[in-house]
């Protein structure tokens, strides 16, 4: 004889609706944050572009400064307008990144700012982003 009380064994059918609800709904508070992730890498990518430029211009200088201004391979650069940086740059200027053709001045250690411009895949200005970075003239 079976007993009235005997516990049933397996999963209705509400327990998978509600954890597949719960997925769902963690799932779509937190997808926004990762369709940010995009933009907030490119910022930060662009920045450190920006940075580097700036090392380099500054470190350009400080070669020329040793040198008395007397360009030398491996040493001083001259530079003279803020597109030069591409020559600074280990491997040069980054694909997808474009600086503004922009003199710093006659003379050496005139500083000035200068813009990089990080393009969207081609070479669209329309949806360009750009930081500020400081230029330097040196070697002159």
């Amino acid at each position: 004889m079976q007993s009235p009380f005997r516990r049933q064994a397996g999963v209705t059918l509400i327990e998978p609706l509600v954890a597949t609800a719960v997925i769902g709904a963690l799932a779509a508070a937190v997808l926004p944050q990762f369709a940010e992730l995009g933009g907030t890498a490119q910022a930060t990518q662009l920045r450190g572009v920006a940075a580097a430029a700036t090392s380099a211009m500054h470190a350009n200088q400080g070669a020329c400064l040793v040198s008395a201004h007397a360009p030398r391979p491996g040493g001083c650069v001259p530079v003279d307008n803020c597109a030069a940086v591409g020559r600074l740059l280990f491997g040069g200027l980054p694909a997808g990144y474009a600086v503004a053709d922009q003199p710093l001045g006659p003379g050496n250690g005139v500083e000035a700012a200068c813009t990089v411009t990080q393009l969207d895949g081609g070479l669209s200005a329309l949806s360009a982003l750009s930081a500020r970075f400081a230029g330097v003239s040196a070697g002159l």
